[in-house]
């Protein structure tokens, strides 16, 4: 097995050093914060159980601004953060995106990719907003 893996390896560099790699995120729809209330939740448990052949839905939610201050948290590895979009906040975490850290703090509205999931601290249950990727305005996502 391990000759196997490195005459995969060796091959695969090969052949994909003029390939320039770009990772893609599949976007189930758009929604708008507003729209994101115990009836959504409800309907997202009603797709489980998710796992390998039916994955969580991950939606873009385009012109949400950042309420606050972005805090880096975790080992310096994790971002969280609020959202706001019109009226409607909710808190936002990017587990492994400190690299993000400094488009949040630009003010300028931000389109985001994300799960939109229950996080559960302490006993207290909330929305959350598990971010997958984040651009400015009008930069992708279109």
């Amino acid at each position: 097995m391990n000759n196997f893996r490195k005459t995969f390896l060796h091959y695969s560099k090969e052949r994909l050093k003029k390939v320039k790699l770009v990772q893609t995120i599949v976007l189930e729809g758009e929604i708008h914060l507003k729209d994101i209330n115990s009836r959504f939740m409800t309907f997202l448990n009603k797709l489980e159980p998710y796992g390998p052949g039916n994955m969580r839905p991950k939606f873009v939610i385009r012109n949400v601004i950042i309420a606050g201050n972005p805090k880096v948290i975790g080992n310096g590895d994790h971002l969280k953060f609020k959202v706001r979009q019109g009226k409607t906040v909710y808190g936002a975490i990017g587990f492994n995106m400190s690299q993000h850290y400094e488009k949040p703090i630009k003010g300028c509205p931000l389109y985001i990719a994300c799960l939109v999931e229950i996080n559960e601290w302490w006993g207290q249950e909330s929305i959350q907003l598990n971010i997958r990727d984040i651009k400015l305005s009008g930069k992708s996502y279109d």
